[in-house]
Parts: C-alpha cells; sequence; structure tokens
C-alpha cells in the first residue's frame, strides 16, 4: 500500500515500519 502510493518505494518500506511502531506507544 504505502510503496504504490508513496513516491519512494524503497524509502516507503523503511518508513512504514518506523511510522507504526512510533503509533503504537
Amino acid at each position: 500500500m504505502g510503496v504504490r502510493a508513496s513516491p519512494q518505494p524503497r524509502a516507503s518500506r523503511r518508513t512504514t515500519a518506523r511510522t507504526h511502531r512510533r503509533t503504537a506507544p
């Protein structure tokens, strides 16, 4: 999902994992 909508597919994969972890706590 993020990789297809985001302009940077290679950077999106790593950003998605970090963004989800910051919302958890």
